[in-house]
């Protein structure tokens, strides 16, 4: 985990994640409200959050300064809006509990 400010100063916490194959995945959080669309194909990335983290990415490693970006992508966690952990049953399958 790296804590860094982007562009409008804002403290954004991102994930690095260095694969033995040399690839880099590098993930961070939305700093927007999510609208989470029922379809999951729709799930498209935010390129703004994806070029702040491009632009941390070159400028804190100078492996990365001319790496090639390979695929942007999107998803989202489930989270609580006082970001405490969230738990219980689920009513329509039996036996089955969720966590997030």
């Amino acid at each position: 985990f790296v804590n860094y400010l982007d562009l409008q100063d804002r403290l954004c916490v991102a994930e690095v994640f260095p694969r033995s194959s040399g690839l880099v995945y590098l993930c961070s959080d939305s700093y927007r409200e999510p609208k989470v669309p029922d379809d999951p194909e729709e799930v498209k990335g935010d390129d703004d959050i994806c070029g702040v983290l491009e632009e941390f990415a070159r400028g804190s490693s100078t492996h990365l300064q001319d790496s090639v970006l390979v695929k942007k992508q999107a998803c989202y966690i489930p989270t609580s809006r006082d970001s405490l952990p969230l738990i219980g049953r689920l009513n329509l399958i039996k036996n089955a509990v969720i966590a997030a």
